[in-house]
């Protein structure tokens, strides 16, 4: 999905974001990075990520606007981590995120961290949130497995 070159299928408000040495970067402002080329149904999604500073607000958009937080797998709002996995700021963290009907999981660093049930939604377009400008990311994969 992310080619590491540009962000090519990839449609984004403002400046928020730019690619930097092969990775998507969060610049200054917030936005939504929204991956445009289709919707994504069941699927696992790879995010290969660092955070430059703790406690980052930024998020993987997923179904029917659900946030996965990138400093811990918790969808936004809706569960609590059930451990910790996070490697230190300035590390890479590879998140996988398992979409199959009502059900989401995801492991961030090999470790289940949300393992949730909701509701059935169709199909839809994933996006990275950067809600302001204390969270800098790297992001150097966003991949379908």
């Amino acid at each position: 999905m992310f080619n590491g070159n540009n962000l090519e299928g990839w449609t984004g408000a403002g400046t928020a974001f730019a690619v930097d040495d092969g990775a998507i970067r969060t610049q200054a402002g917030g936005g939504l990075l929204r991956y445009t080329r289709e919707k994504i149904g069941d699927v696992t999604l790879r995010v290969v990520y660092r955070i430059v500073k703790a406690n980052s607000e930024s998020t993987v958009v997923i179904r029917d606007g659900e946030k996965v937080r990138l400093d811990t797998g918790a969808i936004d709002g809706v569960t609590k981590p059930i451990a910790l996995a996070s490697k230190a700021p300035g590390e890479w963290n590879t998140m996988d995120i398992t979409i199959n009907g009502a059900h989401v999981a995801v492991k961030l660093n090999d470790v289940l961290v949300t393992d949730h049930t909701g509701t059935q939604v169709q199909a839809s377009y994933i996006a990275i949130e950067h809600p302001n400008d204390r969270a800098i990311v790297y992001v150097r994969e966003v991949s379908a497995q």
